[in-house]
């Protein structure tokens, strides 16, 4: 059986460096995003974070050629999967909207 797409936003393809910390004072994860929408994104990096666990990310965002932007989402990791590598969606605590300008953009851009 299919499954259903439960998802309330249509993903794109995106692609960026992603710093994720577990906690105030935890590991930070170096990461990569395949896909992205308003409210959360698909991230590749190991070791992935536990399924429920509340992260902080800091995505790395090139803006125009030379000049990269830094952004922060705190989300929610909801899934762990293997594709080959480790993947994991994380739902963001709060849609994208004009605290996060350059993600919003590119979201809103594809």
């Amino acid at each position: 059986m299919v499954g259903i797409e439960r998802r309330r936003f249509m993903r794109v393809p995106f692609y960026a460096s992603v710093k994720v910390t577990l906690s105030s004072s935890g590991p930070t994860i170096e990461a990569s995003s395949f896909d992205i929408s308003l409210g959360g994104v698909g991230l590749i990096g190991t070791p992935a974070p536990g399924v429920g666990q509340v992260v902080r990310m800091e995505f790395s965002v090139v803006v125009r050629p030379g000049v990269v932007t830094v952004e922060t989402v705190i989300g929610q990791v909801m899934h762990v999967r293997d594709i080959g590598a480790t993947a994991f969606g994380i739902e963001f605590l709060d849609l994208l909207d004009d605290r996060t300008p350059v993600l919003l953009g590119k979201v809103m851009a594809l």
